[in-house]
């Protein structure tokens, strides 16, 4: 996960700093990219395909390391692809103050559920805008 997260925030640094002609060379490359963390399985599963069928209880096991959860993941990685969605609409978080590690979080089986949803349309949206 942390490598999806990391080519994903590469290509929308990639994106910001290009300029306008070289912009269109780009957007195949992180619309790509956001399919593969997203939709595509390549070398590696996709979120929507990893999450089918994952129940809240298989979602939150932990090994006996400090390890993070698949659920605690998906927070982390949901948390943050909210922000980074509203950064590409064009909303201000340069004075975000967060401790990252209240986005790891734990869910009931509703919130779950809720979360996994979530994500997934995050991730629809950020596609759509990379897309246009």
């Amino acid at each position: 996960m942390k490598r999806i997260c990391s080519i994903f925030f590469l290509g929308l640094f990639v994106l910001g700093c290009a300029e306008q002609d070289k912009e269109s060379n780009l957007r195949p490359l992180l619309t790509a990219q956001l399919k593969s963390a997203h939709t595509d399985q390549n070398w590696f599963v996709p979120t929507k395909l990893a999450l089918v069928g994952l129940s809240a209880k298989q979602a939150m096991w932990k090994d006996s390391t400090e390890n993070h959860s698949i659920a605690e993941l998906v927070s982390h990685i949901g948390y943050w692809n909210n922000v980074y969605l509203k950064v590409l609409g064009g909303e201000d978080f340069s004075d975000l103050d967060i401790d990252n590690e209240k986005t790891f979080e734990v869910y009931s089986d509703k919130e779950w559920e809720n979360i996994t949803i979530k994500l997934d349309s995050v991730q629809t949206e950020m596609k759509r805008i990379v897309e246009k």
